[in-house]
């Protein structure tokens, strides 16, 4: 499946007719810059993984990974080092970009350039047709909802994890920290706060503000 995702996004991306379109009107020039746009997408899409997961994940396979599983070698071993980083890449390097750039991409052309509703759907009918018009339809599009909130409970759990510990080790506060270590429930609870205000002032206050 990665490999099929991997070559799918380097096809779109290099062949004439879908890599010289634009993901908006004919003529319209982009409403941000490339650093703009960049930021956003560190922001709200990578800026988690890459602080967490380009860590974590190297360590969770030294230990287990296929190759453990099916006993062809140790975990935590010297062995076993070049294995931890072939299956972090795979699943967390190119392959994960090329599954979500392709969402982005028909989500992104048929919004702005067919100023059509953001719905899953509506790409998923170019394969299915109009059988993507009823109950199929409305399944697709719950699944990408429940996908998406999931997805963000993690990342925001990831996010207030490692803020309160950050605060911990900045600041010493000991009631950051419970018996065993890890973050207390009122540490998350006060991250959690921190986190999502900020976030909801962002949300409401527009990535375009009028002078």
């Amino acid at each position: 499946m990665t490999a099929f995702f991997m070559l799918s996004y380097l096809a779109i991306a290099i062949w004439p007719a879908t890599g010289n379109k634009v993901l908006g009107k004919a003529n319209e020039k982009p409403e941000f810059s490339m650093f703009t746009r960049l930021s956003i997408m560190f922001g709200a899409g990578i800026s988690i993984g890459m602080l967490t997961y380009s860590i974590a994940k190297p360590i969770i396979h030294f230990a287990y990974n296929p190759y453990t599983t099916m006993e062809n070698t140790t975990g935590i071993t010297e062995n076993n080092v070049r294995n931890a980083y072939q299956w972090a890449l795979i699943n967390y390097a190119h392959t994960l970009c090329a599954c979500c750039g392709i969402v982005r991409i028909f989500m992104g052309y048929l919004s702005y350039a067919r100023a059509l509703p953001r719905s899953i759907r509506l790409g998923l009918e170019l394969f299915f047709g109009s059988a993507m018009s009823g109950w199929a339809g409305h399944i697709a599009d719950i699944a990408a909802i429940l996908a998406t909130l999931i997805g963000l409970g993690v990342t925001i759990a990831c996010g207030v994890y490692e803020f309160a510990s950050g605060i911990f080790i900045i600041t010493g506060i000991a009631w950051m920290i419970d018996e065993s270590g890890g973050s207390s429930l009122r540490a998350q609870l006060f991250g959690l706060i921190i986190i999502i205000g900020t976030s909801c002032v962002f949300a409401i206050s527009g990535l375009v503000r009028s002078k």
